[in-house]
């Protein structure tokens, strides 16, 4: 008893005030390759954008005063980084541990509630104030250039440590509320909305940082205090509701609205006699079960859901090509805006559905049931790509709509019709197979959704990043090298297509068929993804691929050569009497 008495008093007073679970957190985020691979994409992120912005020419040489334009591109930065980078990493600090049923294991230990609010909160905000120091080095940059005040400089540091506490208290409250991932997700964005609405963060102050050098202490110190009272604010609600919201029951929010929308239509559908258009929830499986429980089974591959996101996606342009038909001037701007819009919904449609096809099954944990059945891995993904192959159909009517519009209303261009079609063809289908690519590597839904927006924004702005910074050489614009890289951009390839009709000179023809040629190009990586997703189709579903030998000699000693000498088999005894 007195050893272990001795031992007990030995053990640091501090100790006792530790946070174990912020420990663990942050112990597994150093152990994770993926903590490093967002840290680099951060700091490539702005260190790239930062040079573009500091270097004025291509001797990168900046006038003596021009700092202030610099420094307060570079906050901008920083400010927008923080709402990209955030929110996706701490909006399932929560809502991971309830898809893992966890939380529950958390609430029974002697930690408060509290506590493990706190915690999850520093765990999320400690790794971003770190990504904020890699940006702090390009801040003194632009300080060194002048027309920047101290005060300014420290006022922005400032805001951009309170705008990360506040954000990282919003996607905790969020994950502490919501079930799943995505919600919180989404409810991060809409509640940062609303508070710059009522002006109550930190961003709203980017648009006049030259004033923060005339704000007096205690002025700051007063905005300082406002803000750290919603902070608070934020982190007492989560901790009020964790436990309330700790054991809710899985549910698809799309999925309870589209059945919304069912029994409001069938009321409706009682006055015309109860006519069925569609009727798609009485066919069973013949052949093909996989793929019929993601066309009959999931919200978008039903087609009654589909024909829904179809009108809503065709509805406006309809109108707007309507529209542009009455006006009768030769400017189909607003149908080009529709038709980027269209790609942004679809590219993020696409990702959603096509990444959580497998990282769904994971997460729920029916896939190994899946690998049961006498289909190859290769026939599961095709079956599992049923419903996403069902959607590219319901998106290519918006795309053919645009494209065959453009078409009558400029005049038929072979180039256009040809280069259009096989752009969505194309984008579509390799965004979808890569999407599906990473969700076979990626355990989460969540992660691999944001893992496959995050890898289609990199491929379509890093060339234009690139094209940006290698613009400022002459040298290398006379072998038209920025341009070569440039046209290695998704945007800039339908841009280009899209303005086929409104170029007349040759240079701009010579950049049409440039970034025409680069088409094959990604059609070979649709080919070579596609392959390699079904090629290694076992391995990436962490399936044991079947021995033919041992079916054929399941025995794996050797048999005697002769037969005298094996051991003859016993003959099977008779019943005893007794």
């Amino acid at each position: 008893m007195t050893s272990s008495k001795t031992n007990i008093e030995r053990i640091p007073w501090w100790r006792h005030l530790g946070f174990p679970l912020l420990t663990k957190e942050l112990t597994e985020q150093a152990n994770r390759r993926r903590t490093y691979v967002v840290r680099f994409l951060y700091a490539a992120v702005l260190f790239a954008l930062g040079v573009l912005a500091i270097a004025s020419d291509a001797s990168g040489q900046v006038q003596i005063g021009a700092g202030q334009e610099i420094f307060h591109n570079l906050v901008h930065l920083q400010f927008w980084l923080v709402l990209i980078f955030l929110p996706a990493t701490a909006s399932g600090a929560l809502t991971v541990e309830k898809e893992r049923d966890t939380l529950s294991l958390l609430l029974i230990t002697t930690i408060p509630a509290w506590s493990i609010v706190v915690q999850k909160y520093l765990s999320r905000l400690l790794p971003m104030l770190s990504f904020l120091l890699l940006g702090f080095p390009l801040l003194a940059v632009a300080y060194s250039y002048g027309g920047v005040a101290t005060s300014e400089l420290l006022g922005a540091i400032g805001l951009l440590m309170l705008f990360a506490a506040q954000v990282a208290a919003v996607s905790i409250c969020a994950s502490a509320w919501f079930r799943t991932t995505g919600e919180a997700f989404i409810a991060t964005y809409v509640i940062l909305a609303i508070m710059a609405m009522f002006r109550l963060w930190p961003m709203s102050h980017v648009g006049r940082l030259a004033g923060i050098s005339n704000l007096t202490p205690i002025a700051a110190l007063q905005y300082a205090v406002v803000i750290g009272v919603v902070i608070a604010s934020l982190l007492s609600m989560a901790w009020g509701c964790l436990e309330r919201r700790a054991f809710l029951p899985p549910r698809n929010v799309l999925l309870q609205m589209f059945r919304r929308l069912d029994k409001f239509y069938e009321e409706i559908n009682q006055v015309t006699g109860g006519i069925v258009l569609v009727n798609d929830g009485n066919e069973l499986p013949d052949e093909r079960p996989i793929a019929w429980r993601e066309t009959s089974k999931k919200s978008l591959g039903t087609v009654r859901y589909l024909f829904r996101v179809l009108t809503v996606l065709e509805v406006p342009i309809l109108f707007v090509a309507a529209a542009t038909n009455m006006s009768m001037v030769h400017n189909t701007s607003s149908v080009s805006t529709l038709l980027f819009i269209l790609w942004v919904i679809s590219a993020a449609m696409l990702c959603v559905h096509a990444s959580g096809v497998i990282a769904s099954e994971r997460s729920h944990q029916t896939l190994d049931p899946l690998l049961t059945t006498p289909l190859t891995g290769a026939d599961i993904l095709k079956q599992k790509m049923a419903g996403v192959r069902r959607l590219i159909f319901v998106l290519s009517v918006p795309f053919a709509s645009i494209y065959g519009f453009q078409t009558w209303f400029r005049g038929f261009d072979i180039g256009y019709v040809l280069g259009s079609v096989a752009s969505a063809f194309i984008f579509l289908w390799l965004t979808a197979w890569v999407a599906l690519w990473i969700g076979l590597r990626l355990s989460s839904p969540m992660k691999a959704v944001l893992t496959s927006m995050i890898a289609v924004v990199l491929v379509c702005a890093v060339p234009l990043v690139l094209e940006s910074l290698l613009g400022r050489s002459s040298t290398l614009i006379e072998f038209w090298v920025p341009q070569i890289v440039g046209s290695l951009s998704p945007v800039n390839i339908i841009q280009g297509i899209e303005s086929r009709g409104r170029l007349l000179n040759d240079s701009h023809e010579l950049a049409f068929f440039l970034q025409l040629g680069m088409l094959p190009l990604y059609g070979l990586s649709l080919i070579l993804v596609r392959g390699t997703c079904l090629k290694n189709a076992d391995t990436l579903l962490q399936r044991l691929a079947e021995d033919p030998e041992a079916s054929i000699n399941p025995r794996t000693d050797e048999e005697p050569a002769n037969a005298d000498d094996r051991i003859a088999a016993p003959e099977p005894l008779a019943a005893a009497s007794v």
